[in-house]
């Protein structure tokens, strides 16, 4: 029924996400919940992330020009990848 996976080859090299990134409480959260539920850093960063933008997201609208009034809801999505067993859930 499925072909083969296609694999893509090599694992793509990131740069590494840091709590300090994220000012004042939400960085200190976020480097808590890294260590307390022994996760990636990056992992903890964009849930705290993501968070913001779905408690900001009528709040805060971004345009991409000054002066023309049209305007987009601050909107993050993101994905947190990982091996199976890594407490991503």
């Amino acid at each position: 029924m499925w072909g083969e996976p296609i694999l893509f080859g090599s694992k793509a090299e990131m740069p590494e996400i840091k709590p300090v990134l994220l000012p004042g409480v939400f960085g200190e959260y976020a480097d808590s919940l890294s260590r307390n539920l022994q996760t990636p850093p990056a992992l903890a960063v964009m849930t705290v992330i993501s968070v913001l933008s779905t408690a900001l997201a009528r709040k805060v609208v971004i345009g991409p020009l000054v002066d023309d009034g049209y305007c987009e809801p601050l909107n993050v999505w993101t994905l947190g990848v990982a091996e199976s067993g890594e407490r991503k859930s």
